[in-house]
């Protein structure tokens, strides 16, 4: 019969997503406008309808109830008869709860008690109804059906809260009968709500222990439906036979000794039409009043189903396995004749056979998110704070077990900010901000992992309060704090059992550091870096694989054994020959390092480490580095690896390649060993151990190279990929404005005209030759190429090359005048060789010129004064304006740009924040302070983006805030700022 535990985890599954949606709607009605609060109360209505009608289906009555209550308040504020306010929204979030509870036993769940959250939702009612609205609640309408009466009581209230454009039927189903023609009862409920609504319904059986499973005889299930549906549509959407659809009249006189059910037959007949497919149906879409809706109109089309978590597992596993073949048979294909074509098919269809299984444990990181706005809610509640959070990137999906993994220092993360990032209103008006103190979570893919990015507008961190605890608790001495910056001393809270709380509170200082939380991140694969400066707040950056499952590699050689180190480790590789070993390496102190690019790279010997079990000592790594190495080595190759912001390079004997491996997890004995991380088999069947990067440098005691951040200043010199295309020139592009480099066969060029195109990521991409563009030597014809891809391009294309030279860091100082072109930013000398600086968005407007549509209409020729201090920048900002046909001022500083604006007149200010003299944020005071120029439209420009220089740059009087490099987005501000009237980001003060 009725496979009630089945039943049961459908109704749990789709009842929590309800929840989840109702408890982010139930926060989004606090400060909403009226017609936002509409929609949103529309939306609420529904889910918790849903609930209501599924539990009513199940006979859970104690959830039904709860759910009828919570309705009912709903209906009201649907109705305006009631206001959304603090003691309602608390009152709706404290039922979600209870329900949450409920459903967490719910085969016990008629057991409990719900008295407590019954009455405080009556209350809640009873105390705002208007007296007639009281009167109409204890009235029982007057409904008939047939001239018989209901076979439950529908109170006049209830009566008149219905559409009277909406018809009235009385519905009766055998839930037996319906699961023998395989109609569920959750996709009866999904169909019935999906043109209408249930009014008021009822389950008839006898009395059973629903934990001994649902009852044997016929389940009759009597249904109040309201419906602006004609009759001759009913059937359709109910599955039932027209003989057991009855209309029901508002207004009737009802014989007193009949009941309904009897006119009823005893069982009922499923239409032909009404059977459909277990699946998953989601809540459905608000209906619109229309005539002639049905069923086929507004059933779900996404065709989703549920599938169990062990057998996505075992789908996984048995993928990983496929991948080991296809490793395994292409390392035999290259040695067997005929068979390559073959290798080829098997690779690409293991790799898309690998990623869409991935794909199906993939979820979105909203899910997460969504429980945070109530947590912040609350905790504000708490603390008598005043806290707005900010939430983007809600769609990134991570893997199903990170991202429950991450939920915990995710929570622990929002706590901290909450209670000791953010002041309270008085102690924020004092330091010159805003009551409101703000959280931002933003989520985006950044080089192959899932960034999470967590901010505040807070007081920062104590840096004083750091170096005296971490004096107190012996973890450094005063000679060793003294010698470390600002940034280092906050690092010092990511420390094992470091706490700056001075007692134990119930939100946070709990005597559970922020070590937790790192090695909670650690653990799943992933890093955390913090930055905070005093007054202005704090930003954790997390950085985590998509997934723990299969990962990309780069397989290496030490002595006899192989080795792999993630990619997400790695930042390049670099060989040295002959002289170069002894000329770049050195010891300093206890160290070898490596001059790499004006930079101290720290090396450690792989071989060395695999030769001693213990941790490094001083001893031991002067011995290493006094070591030397084989004299007939003539070349020396290492691997340059990143811990988070840190790198060090690691020497190994020779690599292999690169190879997507299985994750197999550590044997036991083994687990305790920290450089590795897992272990892998190779393509040739033999068993290599991953390396644990940051494992290593802890056991090494390696110092490790900062690479900035840029955070909150520009430096004097930018990372510049040097390229070729011909055999004269030699180009170059800030590394900024390079999304990614694929090295492309000509085989997988295709031609459409005199255009070449080449797919990748599935997405026609179209290739641009720069000698079509400048006047340069072609690019000479080859097996390989090399494709750069640009960011910030809203339509695909590349850049094509012959060789990628080198990465080098340079001051951008250009020589704009002596070699001009369209394309060309300007020149400079590099590596001793002249090199061409490209402006990757002017040479694909030359190539494409259809791509970017009609130029901007002008009423005048608009005066634009561009405040920046490099060169570089100058010119790449200076051909985005001008090719809107803007006239461009420049000014070398903010003092600059002051006097031009006192002495000419400019339609808009673009200016860079951080500049020498006078810098963008005090430009900006002094604009708004002056009456001559106060009113002119000004957007900041910076290298990059954090949402706490977001708001402060916002508040000190910018009305927009956008990315240098960020083309698209600029362009976009200035034409809404020129010809909008709307401001697009501007915040009061």
């Amino acid at each position: 019969m009725l496979n009630d535990k089945a039943i049961l985890d459908e109704f749990v599954n789709e009842a929590r997503e309800h929840l989840t949606r109702a408890e982010k709607d139930i926060l989004g009605l606090e400060g909403a406008d009226t017609e936002a609060s509409r929609t949103i109360v529309d939306g609420l209505f529904r889910a918790v309808h849903s609930i209501k009608g599924s539990a009513g289906f199940l006979g859970l009555t104690s959830i039904g109830s709860l759910t009828h209550a919570m309705e009912a308040l709903l209906s009201m504020v649907r109705s305006g008869e009631m206001n959304a306010d603090s003691p309602l929204i608390d009152g709706l979030l404290s039922g979600t709860d209870y329900v949450q509870t409920l459903l967490d036993d719910v085969e016990n769940s008629n057991d409990m008690d719900i008295s407590s959250m019954q009455h405080r939702l009556d209350a809640l009612l009873e105390e705002r109804l208007p007296d007639k609205a009281r009167k109409d609640r204890q009235t029982p309408a007057q409904l008939c059906a047939c001239n018989n009466p209901l076979p439950f009581t529908v109170s006049a209230y209830t009566l008149h809260r219905i559409d009277k454009a909406r018809e009235l039927y009385l519905l009766h189903y055998d839930l037996a009968v319906m699961e023998q023609a395989g109609k569920r009862p959750m996709a009866i409920i999904a169909d019935l709500l999906s043109a209408g609504e249930i009014v008021e319904a009822e389950l008839s059986f006898g009395s059973f222990d629903i934990r001994q499973g649902l009852p044997t005889g016929p389940l009759t299930y009597q249904v109040l439906y309201a419906t602006i549906l004609e009759m001759d549509l009913i059937p359709s959407v109910s599955g039932l036979g027209a003989e057991h659809i009855l209309p029901v009249s508002r207004e009737g006189v009802c014989m007193d000794s009949a009941v309904i059910t009897a006119e009823m037959p005893s069982h009922s007949v499923v239409s032909s039409s009404s059977s459909a497919p277990d699946q998953t149906i989601p809540a459905p879409p608000p209906q619109e009043e229309k005539t002639g809706s049905t069923k086929e109109q507004t059933a779900d089309k996404t065709g989703s189903i549920r599938i169990r978590l062990d057998i996505l597992d075992q789908l996984m596993t048995l993928a990983g396995e496929l991948v080991l073949v296809r490793n395994q048979h292409l390392l035999e294909s290259e040695h067997a004749s005929g068979s390559h074509n073959l290798a080829q098919r098997l690779d690409g269809v293991t790799t898309e056979l690998q990623q869409t299984i991935m794909r199906t444990r993939m979820q979105p990181i909203g899910n997460i998110f969504a429980k945070l706005p109530r947590m912040v809610r609350d905790l504000s509640h708490k603390l008598g704070k005043d806290i707005v959070l900010e939430m983007e990137g809600q769609d990134v999906e991570l893997d199903k077990s990170i991202l429950e993994a991450l939920a915990d220092p995710l929570t622990h993360l929002i706590r901290n900010a909450c209670d000791h990032g953010i002041e309270s209103p008085q102690q924020r008006v004092i330091a010159g901000k805003p009551e409101t103190g703000h959280i931002h979570v933003a989520a985006r893919h950044e080089a192959g992992q899932i960034a999470l990015v967590l901010s505040d507008d807070g007081q920062g961190m104590d840096t004083n309060k750091i170096r005296k605890k971490a004096l107190e608790s012996g973890l450094k001495k005063e000679s060793e704090l003294s010698r470390m910056s600002e940034q280092d001393i906050c690092q010092l809270t990511l420390l094992s059992g470091f706490s700056t709380a001075d007692q134990v509170s119930e939100v946070s200082g709990r005597g559970v550091g922020m070590d937790v939380v790192k090695t909670s991140i650690e653990t799943l694969g992933g890093s955390l870096q913090l930055s905070s400066i005093r007054g202005q707040g704090s930003r954790f950056h997390i950085s985590l694989p998509l997934t723990l499952a299969i990962i990309p590699c780069l397989t290496v050689r030490a002595g006899k054994d192989r080795f792999a180190i993630p990619q997400v480790n790695l930042e390049e590789l670099v060989c040295l020959y002959d002289r170069e070993i002894s000329e770049r390496i050195s010891c300093v102190g206890t160290h070898e390092v490596c001059r790499l690019r004006e930079t101290l790279l720290p090396m450690v010997r792989l071989k060395e480490v695999l030769k001693r079990p213990v941790p490094f000592t001083e001893t031991i790594q002067t011995a290493i580095a006094r070591t030397p190495r084989n004299g007939e080595s003539k070349n020396l190759t290492f691997a340059v690896v990143k811990v988070g912001n840190h790198r060090f390079g690691l020497e190994v004997d020779e690599v292999i390649g690169t190879e997507e491996i299985v994750v197999k997890p550590m044997h036991p004995a083994l687990k305790t060993i920290a450089i590795y991380s897992g272990a892998t088999i190779m393509g040739d069947g033999q068993v290599a151990l991953i390396l644990d990067i940051e494992g290593i440098a802890r056991h090494t005691g390696v110092p490790l190279a900062a690479r900035a951040e840029n955070t909150h200043a520009t430096t004097t010199t930018q990372p510049v990929l040097l390229t070729a295309a011909g055999p004269h020139e030699q180009f170059a592009m800030a590394l900024q404005l390079v999304r990614r480099v694929e090295k492309i066969s000509i085989h997988h060029i295709e031609r459409i005209g005199d255009k070449e195109f080449i797919t990748l990521d599935n997405v026609p991409t179209r290739i641009v030759r720069l000698e079509h563009i400048l006047p340069v030597s072609p690019c000479p014809e080859s097996e390989t190429f090399h494709l750069l891809l640009p960011k910030f391009s809203e339509k695909p294309y590349g850049i094509l090359f012959s060789e990628i030279r080198d990465i080098v860091d340079i001051p951008l100082d250009l020589a704009t005048k002596s070699i001009p072109g369209k394309g060309i930013l300007g020149a400079a000398v590099v590596q001793e060789k002249l090199s061409l600086f490209l402006d990757p968005f002017q040479i694909i407007e030359s190539a494409e010129p259809g791509w970017f549509g009609e130029k901007t209409e002008q009423p005048k020729q608009s005066h634009i004064l561009l405040a920046e201090d490099t060169v570089f920048f100058t010119q790449l900002v200076r051909n985005y304006l001008e090719s809107d046909g803007c006239r461009v001022t420049t000014a070398s500083n903010g003092r600059e740009a002051w006097q031009l604006l006192r002495e000419q007149s400019f339609d808009l200010l673009v200016s860079d924040l951080e500049m020498p003299e006078m810098d963008g944020w005090q430009l900006i005071r002094e604009v708004r302070k002056d009456p001559s120029c106060r009113h002119i439209k000004a957007i900041a420009l910076t290298a990059l983006a954090t949402e706490t220089d977001r708001n402060r740059t916002l508040a000190a009087g910018f009305d927009a805030f956008e990315v240098k490099i960020d083309r698209e987005n600029l362009r976009n501000s200035i034409r809404i700022l020129l010809h909008g009237n709307k401001n697009p980001q501007r915040k009061s003060a």
